[in-house]
C-alpha cells in the first residue's frame, strides 16, 4: 500500500512540474503605475490668466490655487476651477509647480482642459511637460496625449521614473479661437509592479505597441436575435402573444409601435403586401417583423383592438359583431381582445362599452395605457448654466446626467457618467442640427444643437408618473422625481431670432439607464434643407472605439476607429448604412456599452433615402460621434410651411454586471 501511495505522489509531481516551470519561466514585466498626486496643494506660477472683468466671467482664477487644489470640473463650462489662458497676450503659456523638494519616482503628468471652439475656447496645439531640480535647467519629458472627449485630460506617462522639484507645463496656442481653459495640473509619483505580459491591460499593451490598427468596416455579419430580441418594454400597452401584437389602437402609427420596443435591431413594420411602412396609420393585415440575414425570422400580426370587421376603424358594426359573439358563441367567433370594461369576462356590457366608444368617442381607453417606468432621480439647478440629474443604478453606482445652457439660451445634454466615470458627451451636441435656408438659392445656415440659431421660449420640468409640474427655476433648487421629464420649447431661425422658421418642442425623459428624446417641429415658413442630423451621440474613443451597425434588414457591420484620430477633425465617416440602431463600445471600462436608436424612420431619417444614412465619425484625437442623417448633401429639399415632424430617439447605457 505504501508503494502505491509513493507512486501516486510521483505521478502527481510529474504532472505538476511543467505547470510549475511554466509559472516560473513566465516573462515578468516591471510596470510603473501612478501612485500619488504629489502636486496637490503645491504653489505654482502661471502665465497671466484672463482676469480683466472678474464680476462677469465666473471661470477666472480667483485665488491662484485652482490648478492644484484637487477640484476638477463638473461639466459646467464657466466655473471657478477653470483658468483662461488668453493667447492675445502670449504665444505659449506656461505653468510651473514647485513640489517643495526634489521628489523621486515621477512617472505621469496630466492636466484637464476643455474644447469648446464655438465660444473661442479650443484644444491646444500641444501640451509639453518638463522637469528640473533647480528651477533653471529643465529636461523635456515629452508631449501629452489627449484622453477623453471635449472635456479631457492631456496625459504624459513616461517609460521610466524621473526626479525633480519643479514641473513646467508648456501649452501651445489653441487650434482656433483665443482661449485655452485649464483646470487641474497633476504630477504622480510611482510604484513598481511586476506583471506577466498576459496581465498587461489593453491600454498598457497599446502604449508599447506600434502596430497599425485595423479600422473601418472590418466585419459583416448576421443579426443575432437572441442577443437583440424583439420585445416590448415592461409596462407597455403592446404585447406579443401567439403570433399576434395586441394593444394597438386604430390611429396608431408605426412610430407609436416602435417607441415601445426594447430595441429596433432588424425591426420593420410591413403592410399587407409585405412592404415596409413608416408613415400613415397601422391597419389590420400589417405585421411586426424582425430580420436576421435579410430573412424574416420573427413575424407577428398586428391586431387593432375593437376592429372586429377588420376595416381599420372602430364603429357600431364592431359592437354588433361583438354582441353576436356574446349571444351566439358556438356559431360566431371574433378575433382579438374584447374585455373592455376589465371585469375578466366578455359579455354584452363590453359591446355597449365599444358602441359608446364608437358613437361618442368616449375617453375610456380600449386598452390600458403604457405604464411609465418609475426611476427616481434627483435634479438640481446648480448654476445659471447647469442642471445635474443623479439616479441610483442597480449596479450600486450613481448615474449622473447634465444639461448645459448654451450662450443663446437653450439647454442641451451635457455629460453622462456612472460612478464618476465620464462615459459620453462633454461639449458637443446630441440632439439635432439642421442645415436650413430660406430659399433654394440662398446659403444654408446651421440651426440647433451646438450651432445656435435657436431661441428658448420656455423650460419646464414634470414628474413623468404623476404629471405634476415642478419649479426648478431658482439656482440651488432641487427635486426628486419618480420619472424625470424636461420639456423645452424653442424656435429655429436662419440667423435672425425674430425671423424663425419652425416651432419646436423637445421632451427629454430619463428612465434609469435610458434617455428618451421626443421632438415635434411645426414649420411656420417654407424652408430648404441639405444634409442634417436628427440624432447624434458623442463618445470618447476609450468607451466608443467600436460600433456595430444593427441594420434594418437583419445584417450587421462592425467598424473600428483609430485609437488616436486626426487632430484636425479630418477623420473618416464609417458605415453609411440603413440602421435604426447601433451598439457602441470601447476598450476601457468594457462592462459599459451603448445602444442608440431612432423609432421614427420617416421623420428622423427620411426612410434612409439619403446616401449618408447612419454614420460614425472618427472625429478627432480622442472622440467619435454617431449621426442619424436626413436629406442629401448636394440637393436642396423643400419643407413647406405647415409641415409637422415627430422625431423620437433614445440613448441607453448597457451594463454587463458580470464584468
Amino acid at each position: 500500500m505504501k508503494r502505491i501511495k509513493l507512486l501516486v505522489i510521483a505521478i502527481a509531481a510529474a504532472m505538476l512540474l511543467p505547470v510549475f516551470c511554466a509559472a516560473v519561466s513566465a516573462d515578468l514585466v516591471t510596470v510603473y503605475e501612478p501612485d500619488r498626486n504629489v502636486a496637490r496643494g503645491k504653489p505654482y506660477t502661471t502665465s497671466r490668466p484672463y482676469t480683466e472683468d472678474p464680476p462677469r466671467n465666473g471661470y477666472q482664477s480667483v485665488d491662484g490655487k485652482e490648478l492644484t487644489d484637487g477640484v476638477r470640473h463638473t461639466t459646467e463650462l464657466y466655473g471657478t476651477y477653470w483658468i483662461g489662458l488668453y493667447y492675445s497676450w502670449y504665444t505659449e503659456a506656461e505653468v510651473v509647480i514647485d513640489l517643495g523638494s526634489v521628489t523621486e519616482g515621477l512617472i505621469e503628468f496630466r492636466t484637464e482642459m476643455i474644447n469648446y471652439a464655438i465660444s473661442g475656447i479650443d484644444a491646444p496645439t500641444y501640451v509639453k511637460f518638463l522637469v528640473s531640480e533647480n528651477g533653471s535647467q529643465y529636461t523635456e519629458l515629452g508631449q501629452a496625449r489627449p484622453k477623453g472627449g471635449n472635456v479631457c485630460d492631456y496625459v504624459l506617462k513616461i517609460s521610466a521614473p524621473v526626479s525633480g522639484r519643479y514641473v513646467k507645463m508648456l501649452v501651445g496656442k489653441p487650434k482656433s479661437g483665443v482661449f485655452v481653459f485649464c483646470s487641474e495640473v497633476e504630477v504622480y509619483d510611482s510604484k513598481a509592479v511586476q506583471k506577466e505580459e498576459s496581465e498587461l491591460s489593453e491600454e498598457e499593451s497599446y502604449e508599447e505597441s506600434s502596430e497599425t490598427e485595423k479600422t473601418g468596416i472590418i466585419e459583416n455579419g448576421v443579426l443575432d436575435v437572441e442577443e437583440w430580441p424583439l420585445e416590448f418594454r415592461a409596462g407597455s400597452r403592446f404585447s406579443l402573444e401567439d403570433g399576434k401584437v395586441y394593444g394597438a389602437l386604430c390611429g396608431d402609427t408605426p412610430a407609436d409601435l416602435c417607441r415601445e420596443l426594447v430595441n429596433m435591431a432588424g425591426v420593420k413594420v410591413l403592410d399587407g403586401f409585405g412592404n415596409e411602412t413608416i408613415t400613415g396609420e397601422l391597419k389590420n393585415g400589417y405585421s411586426l417583423v424582425q430580420y436576421s440575414g435579410k430573412e424574416i425570422v420573427k413575424s407577428y400580426e398586428i391586431i387593432l383592438t375593437g376592429d372586429f370587421d377588420r376595416d381599420s376603424r372602430v364603429g357600431s358594426e364592431d359592437a354588433i359583431l361583438l354582441l353576436r359573439h356574446v349571444l351566439f358563441p358556438e356559431t360566431y367567433k371574433i378575433e382579438g381582445r374584447a374585455d373592455f370594461n376589465g371585469d375578466g369576462r366578455v359579455a354584452s356590457d363590453d359591446a355597449v362599452y365599444l358602441l359608446r366608444h364608437a358613437l361618442f368617442n368616449d375617453t375610456n381607453p380600449l386598452v390600458s395605457p403604457s405604464v411609465p417606468q418609475s426611476a427616481p432621480a434627483t435634479v438640481k439647478h446648480n448654476s445659471n448654466k447647469l442642471y445635474t440629474l443623479t439616479t441610483s443604478d442597480p449596479s450600486g453606482k450613481n448615474i449622473t446626467l447634465t444639461f448645459d445652457k448654451k450662450d443663446w439660451g437653450t439647454w442641451n445634454i451635457g455629460t453622462w457618467s456612472i460612478g464618476g466615470v465620464r462615459l459620453a458627451g462633454g461639449g458637443t451636441d446630441w440632439e439635432y442640427v439642421y442645415r436650413a435656408a430660406p430659399s433654394a438659392s440662398s446659403g444654408v445656415v446651421w440651426s440647433g444643437g451646438n450651432h445656435g440659431n435657436e431661441s428658448l421660449v420656455s423650460l419646464k420640468f414634470f414628474d413623468g408618473v404623476t404629471g405634476e409640474e415642478i419649479d426648478l427655476s431658482a439656482v440651488g433648487a432641487s427635486h426628486t422625481f419618480d420619472r424625470f421629464v424636461m420639456q423645452e420649447t424653442t424656435t429655429l431661425n436662419w440667423g435672425n431670432t425674430s425671423d424663425f422658421y419652425a416651432d419646436v418642442v423637445r421632451t427629454y425623459t430619463v428612465a434609469g439607464r435610458t434617455i428618451y428624446l421626443d421632438v415635434t417641429y411645426d414649420f411656420v415658413k417654407n424652408c430648404w434643407y441639405q444634409l442634417s442630423y436628427s440624432c447624434m451621440f458623442p463618445v470618447p474613443k476609450i468607451h466608443g472605439l467600436y460600433i456595430d451597425f444593427l441594420n434594418d434588414d437583419g445584417t450587421t457591420a462592425k467598424a473600428a476607429s483609430l485609437k488616436v484620430g486626426a487632430a484636425d477633425y479630418s477623420g473618416p465617416f464609417y458605415g453609411h448604412l440603413p440602421a435604426s440602431a447601433a451598439h457602441i463600445y470601447g476598450y476601457k471600462d468594457t462592462e459599459y456599452s451603448f445602444l442608440v436608436q431612432v423609432y421614427t424612420k420617416n421623420d428622423s431619417v427620411d426612410g434612409f433615402k439619403n446616401s449618408s444614412k447612419l454614420m460614425y465619425w472618427d472625429m478627432n484625437t480622442n472622440e467619435n460621434k454617431l449621426y442619424f442623417t436626413k436629406f442629401d448633401s448636394n440637393t436642396m429639399t423643400k419643407v413647406a410651411s405647415g409641415t409637422h415632424w415627430e422625431n423620437s430617439c433614445s440613448w441607453t447605457l448597457l451594463v454587463d454586471d458580470e464584468k
